[in-house]
């Protein structure tokens, strides 16, 4: 009597789809918590008609990680529409930067501090 493992083919796939989907939903949570997601200039410009506080402002700006190539007529249209000074002076001061250095990754390719969050 001969024996053969029968739909192998199915089999394999499906050992294969369930591995993609488990890398898949590990790293899902990395993306989408990394940072807030940067305001436009007429969101911080709302905001600051809206009276929200500057250091508020800032921190969203910080948390973001928001970068802006600002002229110097664009600042002065800012400050005219109702941005403090204080938030002009972030904006000008910010920085592109590496959302985490190397060091921090981890093996999944989450930050360690994002990864350590989700278990």
């Amino acid at each position: 009597m001969e024996h053969r493992l029968t739909d192998t083919g199915g089999i394999v796939r499906g050992i294969v789809v369930a591995i993609a989907l488990a890398l898949l939903t590990s790293t899902v949570g990395c993306a989408t918590q990394d940072r807030w997601p940067a305001p436009s200039l007429d969101d911080i410009v709302r905001m600051s008609e809206e009276g929200e506080p500057d250091d508020e402002i800032i921190a969203l700006l910080i948390e973001s990680r928001a970068v802006y190539p600002l002229t110097s007529s664009k600042i002065v249209e800012l400050h005219e529409q109702g941005v403090a000074t204080d938030v002009l002076d972030h904006l000008q001061r910010a920085k592109p930067r590496t959302p985490y250095p190397p060091s921090e990754i981890s093996s999944n390719g989450c930050p360690r501090s994002l990864a350590a969050s989700l278990r």
